[in-house]
């Protein structure tokens, strides 16, 4: 049942001074319903279930509100709005050498500032019905999750808004997506990834991992192992990507775990695979999401030495490489964006 039931009181004094003691239990109701059109800040549908009380005299009006969300909740946050937000809507600039015409003048009626105070308080208790989408910056790819977490935010006299709380993700996809490349690969969310706020709800931090699967041929990385050891058996590979710091302006880092692979097999590739490079890594990364499969970097070969999949992938890894590049001088001051980490 989609409901919501008020009961209270509201006295005045002949229609002045009102005073308000309301409180409202909305059941599965639906709190917003906006689209990118109207709202390209955020936007969805929030469905809830929980108390709203609204409480003190018009002049200094409080709203407070403990809610859960409910099946249908589906919450959009693109990160280059939040960007934006800070950047332009949040100052106005008043040119006060302009003559300008009073509302006397234009004969409007003059509205004075009647000083009226607005405070709002939300907990909010987000979980598993819920899905939040993230739009990440500069086409670094879109985060779906669903999690659980307790949000609290405040607005005070001034209108100035708190947010405070940790989400902490439970499942999920990331889709990557550099540039729009022919690149395009989901990676599973990783249980356990954290969205917090501590006040400034444009300064959000998210430290999440994905996790994408594949089986690789140890052949093409041109290894040298002992006579009993098969280099062109496949081995199981876990592509990693870390996105960690602020939410508006993330770190991306890869790494590349081989789960069940011996010693050896771990040693030799460690020896093939210059782990200090970002390039070589971030090559690796690319042609196993891409290919399912190694490259040896000292040769640029891959599977059969074709010629031109190698190619494709280094074109692939240059567009990236740039793509970091740019991402490091608009939202990161020239710093490195990507990581490598090759682990056993």
């Amino acid at each position: 049942m989609n409901s919501a039931i008020a009961n209270g009181l509201i006295t005045h004094d002949y229609l002045k001074d009102f005073n308000f003691d309301i409180s409202i239990l909305p059941r599965n109701f639906m709190g917003m319903n906006t689209t990118e059109a109207d709202n390209p800040y955020y936007y969805g549908s929030i469905k809830a279930t929980g108390e709203i009380k609204i409480s003190g005299p018009l002049e200094n009006l409080n709203m407070s509100i403990n809610a859960r969300t409910d099946d249908g909740t589906r919450f959009v946050l693109p990160t280059d709005y939040v960007s934006t937000l800070r950047e332009n809507d949040y100052i106005n600039f008043v040119n006060r050498n302009e003559e300008e015409e009073t509302p006397a003048e234009t004969g409007q009626e003059v509205i004075h500032d009647t000083g009226d105070i607005f405070t709002m308080d939300i907990i909010a208790n987000v979980n598993d019905n819920a899905e939040v989408s993230i739009l990440l910056p500069a086409n670094i790819g879109t985060l779906n999750a669903t999690g659980s977490g307790n949000i609290i935010m405040n607005m005070n006299a001034t209108e100035d808004i708190s947010l405070v709380g940790d989400y902490v993700i439970n499942s999920g996809k990331f889709v990557f997506t550099p540039l729009n490349t022919v690149m395009k690969k989901s990676f599973d969310l990783m249980d356990g990834g954290v969205i917090s706020w501590t006040g400034d709800p444009l300064e959000a931090s998210i430290n999440v991992n994905g996790l994408y699967k594949t089986k690789a041929s140890l052949a093409t990385l041109g290894l040298s192992i002992d006579s009993t050891t098969t280099t062109s058996t496949n081995v199981s590979v876990n592509c990693i990507i870390n996105l960690s710091g602020l939410l508006t302006n993330p770190d991306v880092k890869f790494r590349i775990e081989l789960p069940n692979a011996s010693e050896d097999i771990s040693q030799a590739v460690f020896t093939q695979i210059d782990t200090t490079s970002q390039s070589i890594i971030l090559e690796q990364v690319l042609s196993l999401l891409v290919l399912s499969s190694f490259t040896n970097t000292s040769t640029n070969s891959l599977v059969g030495g074709n010629n031109f999949i190698g190619s494709g992938i280094n074109m692939i890894t240059s567009q990236v490489n740039s793509w970091i590049s740019q991402i490091s001088k608009d939202f990161a001051g020239k710093r490195p964006l990507l990581v490598g980490v090759l682990k056993g």
